[in-house]
This record gives C-alpha cells, sequence and structure tokens, in this order.
C-alpha cells in the first residue's frame, strides 16, 4: 500500500445487526422442505456461501443474524434458478441480495449497507 499512489480502496461492510430469534431454524426447515441440501461447513473458501444447483454450503460459525442473511440470499439462488441462468452475475446477485435484504429487514434485522455494499462489490 505504502508504494501506491491514488484515492482510498472502498471499504465494504456485509454485516447484519440483530437477533433473528427463531427465524434460522424456520429457513432451514423450509429449504429442507424444498428437498435442498443444507451444508455447514468449516473452510469455505472466498465466500460464506454458495448455492449449487439443489444444494446450500454455509460456513460455520457466522453470527446469527450474518447467517440468516446468508441462509436467504442463497435459498433466492435456489428458488429463483440461478444456477446456469444466462443472466449477468450482476443481475443474478442483485435479485438474490434484494430477497435476502427484505426478508431481513421483514424480521428486524438492519442493514446498515451491507446489501447496497455487496451488490456494488
Amino acid at each position: 500500500m505504502s508504494q501506491t499512489d491514488g484515492a482510498e480502496l472502498a471499504h465494504y461492510e456485509f454485516t447484519y445487526i440483530g437477533t433473528p430469534d427463531g427465524y434460522i431454524e424456520t429457513i432451514e426447515q423450509f429449504i429442507a422442505d424444498k428437498g435442498i441440501k443444507l451444508e455447514y461447513l468449516e473452510n469455505l473458501p472466498n465466500c460464506e456461501g454458495r448455492s449449487k444447483g439443489g444444494a446450500i454450503d454455509l460456513r460455520k460459525g457466522l453470527a446469527p443474524a450474518k447467517r440468516f442473511s446468508v441462509l436467504t440470499h442463497e435459498l433466492a439462488h435456489e428458488l429463483l434458478e440461478h444456477k446456469g441462468a444466462k443472466l449477468p452475475t450482476a443481475v443474478i446477485e442483485t435479485e438474490a441480495e434484494a430477497v435476502a435484504y427484505i426478508l431481513s429487514r421483514h424480521i428486524g434485522l438492519e442493514a446498515e449497507l451491507a446489501s447496497s455494499d455487496y451488490i456494488q462489490w
């Protein structure tokens, strides 16, 4: 960094604040009812969650509010059938993050700039 010139790099904060109060279990049950496999992994490289077309992997140890938002984001990918879609990545990620934002706000989580930062990233 000391050897570079230019404007400061953007700092993105993907943090949700609050307590999902049982909604994680509700989302997990919904995922199971849809026949989507959900697995929590210790080591998930370069992401906190991923949708794999019929399966969702989530990083173990996420704070509850973050866990809820990532679960709903990845569930949106599954339900919107994004795997193999011909849409631009920006559209796919915006759709999934919009679902996560709406559901998170609906249950009382504070998003601050989490969703807008994620979409810009």
